[in-house]
């Protein structure tokens, strides 16, 4: 049986369209016994790694949450 502990890899700062500053944390998936068949991807949640999950977009500096709001990656 394999469990699952999230370590966040990383973070950096995005701005809301109504210009209010966020984190964006960088997590991905601890498990015990890792598959060699399987990929671990890494993922983007908001604020914290049990957060709304984070997307990204075509354009590297923009990431969008599920209900279509727009985050812009900001430089600080």
């Amino acid at each position: 049986m394999q469990t699952r502990d999230v370590a966040i890899c990383g973070s950096f700062t995005v701005e809301t369209e109504d210009h209010q500053v966020k984190r964006v944390i960088i997590c991905q998936d601890i498990v015990t016994h890792y598959d060699k068949e399987k990929s671990y991807a890494k993922y983007f949640r908001l604020e914290s790694p049990s957060g709304i999950a984070v997307y990204r977009t075509d354009n590297p500096s923009l990431f969008q949450l599920g209900n279509g709001t727009l985050l812009k990656r900001t430089r600080r």
